[in-house]
């Protein structure tokens, strides 16, 4: 009988449409012309592969790194697909690999990144990732389902998202899963916890391969909150409970629809926080818009395509810091609520989940904590 209820409530959620847009992966459909990318290797600089999956991938697992490492000037830094065409960074946005995988087979990378990717099975990436076997290798959060098709975390000590070790457990229990840390470190194997634990785990390995100093430098600039890095980490999965909130908010309360404005030199990891958080409140649709060209460069020059070419119809807009300026005002909609982050930290998580818990309840700014595998400590 128990079956049948946890079975009747699953389907009873999955029902929902803010649930159903939180897993829906979209694919890029625009048909007008794609400038080439085109990104200098500086031959005297080591190089970091950051890898995406052409059907997917987590938009703050990969740009998180992407920002930490370009911050730093002290490497290519490089996002790299199968295939080199637009793939979803989900939720919200669309970005172009520099590369695809092979075109820079040739290059003996210091770092490769896995973030998780909606198809971590990929055959071309575990092979790439066999095939780098010097390569020091970072998969934050889900990654290491990828790293461990691979084999590369058999007899490691391993960590994951908090709400998915068990299930990697029963699926690769020749790895050693840990909770409880943001990071672990097994020779040129390092994992980290989920989502919001990218910022540990790149900030460490801008230690391993550069100077303390240097990470220093990084944690001041995207104004962490610690003195240190922290690798404690409160391991919470979301429970029973959290899919309660999950089902009394989108059922019983208002599901926004909200869009995030892009510009030309947006800040990675602010639109990355904004959009991967928001993303976990279900709202009943969540959105990037531009103003013009459809086509935007971020900070450190990746290629960004909006998911929707409107901007009327939404209850809130999220503008970063660095799109203040160009905004102006795009829409026509005199009710819909705007969200400046013009004097915020670059480090948007605390003042984000603030204001969610002001809008729904403490309970529920919990369950978006454990989505995120959040924690303060």
């Amino acid at each position: 009988m128990k079956y049948i209820l946890a079975l009747f409530f699953l389907l009873f959620l999955f029902s929902c449409q803010p649930i159903k847009e939180f897993h829906k992966i979209s694919q890029y459909s625009c048909k007008t012309q794609i400038p080439v990318s085109v990104k200098h290797i500086n031959p005297e600089l080591s190089t970091i592969v950051i890898l995406a999956s052409n059907s997917g991938t987590e938009i703050f697992d990969l740009l998180a790194p992407f920002y930490i490492f370009s911050s730093t000037q002290q490497f290519n830094v490089l996002v790299v697909a199968p295939e080199k065409k637009p793939f979803l960074l989900w939720k919200g946005v669309f970005a172009m690999p520099h590369f695809s995988i092979s075109e820079i087979q040739h290059i003996d990378p210091a770092l490769i990144v896995i973030p998780a990717l909606n198809n971590p099975s990929d055959s071309v990436i575990i092979s790439y990732l066999k095939s780098k076997q010097e390569s020091k290798k970072l998969s934050v959060c889900e990654g290491s389902r990828t790293l461990a098709q691979a084999g590369l975390l058999d007899n490691i000590v391993c960590t994951s998202h908090a709400s998915s070790i068990n299930d990697q457990k029963k699926k690769f229990p020749e790895a050693k899963w840990q909770t409880n840390l943001k990071y672990t470190e097994h020779h040129n194997i390092y994992t980290t916890a989920g989502v919001a634990s990218a910022i540990e785990g790149s900030l460490y390995l801008v230690r391993v391969l550069s100077e303390k100093s240097e990470m220093e430098k990084v944690m001041c600039e995207i104004q962490y909150p610690h003195s240190s890095i922290h690798i404690e980490h409160n391991s919470g999965k979301v429970r029973i409970r959290e899919q309660l909130n999950i089902l009394s908010k989108t059922w019983f309360k208002k599901n926004k629809r909200i869009g995030i404005f892009l510009n030309d030199q947006v800040d990675e990891l602010q639109l990355a926080a904004i959009l991967d958080t928001y993303n976990r409140t279900f709202p009943s649709k969540i959105e990037t818009f531009t103003k013009g060209d459809s086509l935007i460069v971020s900070k450190h020059g990746l290629q960004l395509f909006p998911t929707s070419a409107t901007n009327s119809e939404y209850d809130e807009i999220h503008i970063s810091k660095s799109a203040v300026s160009d905004f102006h005002n795009q829409t026509e909609n005199q009710n819909v609520e705007i969200i400046n982050y013009n004097q915020s930290a670059i480090y948007l998580f605390p003042e984000i989940l603030a204001r969610i818990e002001n809008q729904y309840s403490p309970r529920f700014r919990e369950t978006v904590e454990r989505l995120l595998d959040y924690t303060k400590n």
